[in-house]
C-alpha cells in the first residue's frame, strides 16, 4: 500500500508538472494570437489608409487625363483608306457640319489620328462596332476616359429611362443631367 501511495504521488506530481507546462505553452500561444490580433490590427488601418490614398490618386489621374483631353473630339464612321490625308479629310467633314466655322477648323484641327488596331479587312478602324460605324454615318462624341466611360455605362438606364418618359435628359462629361420636363 505504501508503494501504491508512493505511485499514486509520483503520478501526482507528473502530472501538476504537465499541466504546468501546458499552462505555459497555453499562455504564450494566447500572447502569440494577441500580438498578431494586435498587428493585424495595425495591418488594415494600414491598409485602409493605402485604400483611400490609392483611391485618391486614382480621382487625380483621372482628372489630369480629363483636363488633357478636354480639347478632343472622336469622329466615328470615317471609312480608312491607304495614302488617306486625315487631317484634311477632318477639317473637310468638319467645315460641312458647320460651314461659318469651316475656316477656323483650319486652326483649330491640330493633330488628327486614327486610334485602335489596323485590322486587315476591317473598316472604318474603330474600337466599338455601333449601328452608325455599320451604317457609315458619321458622329463626333466627346473623348472620354476609362473612367468616364464606365461612369456612363452606370448612369445610362436612369438617363434611358428620362428620356421615355418624355424628360430632357443628357450627359456632360461623366455626369448625368435630367431637366424634367421637355
Amino acid at each position: 500500500m505504501n508503494e501504491s501511495l508512493g505511485l499514486l504521488e509520483n503520478l501526482i506530481r507528473e502530472n501538476t508538472l504537465n499541466i504546468g507546462i501546458l499552462k505555459k505553452s497555453i499562455d504564450f500561444a494566447l500572447n502569440e494570437v494577441k500580438d498578431l490580433k494586435d498587428e493585424m490590427k495595425a495591418v488594415k488601418e494600414i491598409t485602409k489608409s493605402h485604400e483611400q490614398k490609392v483611391a485618391e490618386l486614382e480621382r487625380k489621374v483621372n482628372e489630369a487625363e480629363r483636363y488633357r483631353r478636354r480639347w478632343n473630339l472622336r469622329l466615328h464612321g470615317v471609312l480608312e483608306k491607304t495614302d488617306e490625308d486625315l487631317k484634311h479629310l477632318v477639317i473637310g467633314i468638319c467645315g460641312s457640319v458647320a460651314p461659318e466655322l469651316k475656316e477656323r477648323c483650319q486652326v483649330d484641327v491640330d493633330i488628327v489620328h486614327r486610334l485602335g488596331r489596323k485590322e486587315h479587312g476591317r473598316s472604318p478602324r474603330a474600337n466599338d462596332n455601333s449601328v452608325h460605324e455599320q451604317a457609315q454615318h458619321l458622329r463626333f462624341t466627346e473623348d472620354l476616359t476609362a473612367l468616364d466611360v464606365e461612369r456612363r455605362k452606370l448612369l445610362w438606364p436612369m438617363v434611358k429611362d428620362a428620356r421615355e418618359k418624355g424628360r430632357k435628359a443628357y450627359f456632360v462629361g461623366s455626369r448625368a443631367f435630367d431637366d424634367g420636363p421637355k
